[in-house]
């Protein structure tokens, strides 16, 4: 697995320097004081590791499991449940918003 990062596949090889690369801007940036820079670079790293390790998987398990190996049973409970549960939090988020909205027009006397 090593090998693919080290030159024996060149997306794997450049996607790792990237990350380095990316970690050390970050270093830079955190020891200068620079916030904004250092928050976007640390974004970028997060993202960066990632990819290095959805790949690190894939490559570790090519021999052993596929994703199309899986067999696939569609169910519908979880998803009504889910635009249920979204529906009522939206609801209450609405009613909290418009409270909090009106408490600011009250007359206090």
């Amino acid at each position: 697995i090593s090998s693919l990062f080290l030159g024996g596949n060149l997306a794997q090889t450049l996607h790792l320097a990237a990350g380095i690369l990316l970690a050390l801007g970050a270093l830079h940036f955190a020891f200068r004081g620079r916030v904004t820079p250092t928050a976007v670079l640390g974004l970028l790293v997060v993202v960066t590791m990632v990819v290095i390790r959805d790949f690190v998987r894939t490559a570790y398990l090519a021999d052993v499991f596929h994703p199309r190996d899986l067999p696939s049973r569609p169910e519908a409970n979880p998803m009504v449940l889910f635009f249920a549960v979204f529906v009522v939090v939206g609801l209450i988020v609405t009613y909290m918003l418009r409270q909090a909205w009106n408490a600011g027009r009250e007359v206090r006397s």
